[in-house]
């Protein structure tokens, strides 16, 4: 069984003093995202902006055509996921936008895709198209689908298969999100283990509080956060949520 413990509270204890340490070496980093990314914008603006001139000219040859486009592809994702980092950076004041869960879900993918890609976890996806938009403040539901996938990744981290689904739906008058992974832990998580903070399986530096915020913010637009092993881990979003 997974010992589910809390975690040292004595902030004089060296393992405490280094994950503060490490928390705060992330938070100053976190300051810089602002002005990082409106400097990369625009010189990714002033990329765009010349490939798509020199894309106009006629006398390309195939070739070229075809490295122009891609070209344009890679700043317009590199763009995009700017704009997703932007928007979980910035201040947490109240911001609500109409989206559907399968684009929050892709959103919060494709900032993970790369660490994902390198841990070599196989992530299969069954979002349901066609889902109505709902209202949501879009940078704190995605910041608990992020904090799902930490979680996800980390119980993989020496465990095989490293396989993770995500699977989105509507039932009723409600929108579910659920992440499942295949590492050891889920099944025996108790509802009360999702909202105590600085409880953890984990070793190293965690600090047991990606579920409590997850849930959170998932309560904010009147939803539930649960798990099973069979489901993994399970968002119920009203499709009026309210907020």
């Amino acid at each position: 069984m997974t010992d589910f413990m809390p975690i040292d509270p004595d902030i004089h204890a060296e393992t405490t003093h280094a994950k503060l340490e490490q928390l705060h070496r992330f938070a100053q980093v976190g300051r810089c995202v602002n002005g990082v990314t409106h400097d990369i914008n625009n010189a990714l603006g002033a990329i765009l902006a010349y490939t798509e001139l020199i894309a106009l000219d006629e006398a390309l040859s195939n070739d070229s055509q075809r490295i122009t486009g891609e070209i344009i592809n890679s700043v317009n994702k590199c763009s995009e996921l700017i704009a997703r980092l932007t928007d979980i950076a910035r201040d947490e004041k109240p911001s609500v936008s109409i989206i559907d869960p399968g684009t929050i879900v892709k959103r919060a993918l494709l900032m993970r895709a790369y660490s994902l890609r390198v841990a070599k976890i196989k992530v299969e996806t069954d979002i349901q198209d066609g889902l109505p938009s709902f209202g949501a403040d879009i940078p704190k539901l995605q910041l608990a689908i992020l904090y799902l996938l930490f979680n996800a990744q980390e119980a993989l981290e020496n465990h095989t298969p490293k396989l993770i689904r995500i699977r989105t739906y509507q039932k009723e008058d409600s929108f579910f999100i659920e992440i499942w992974n295949a590492g050891p832990g889920l099944g025996e998580l108790r509802q009360e283990d999702l909202s105590t903070p600085y409880k953890t399986t984990k070793t190293g530096f965690h600090w047991g509080l990606s579920l409590p915020a997850a849930q959170r913010y998932i309560a904010l637009h009147n939803g539930t956060l649960s798990c099973n092993a069979e489901r993994g881990f399970i968002i119920e979003l009203p499709v009026q949520t309210g907020i």
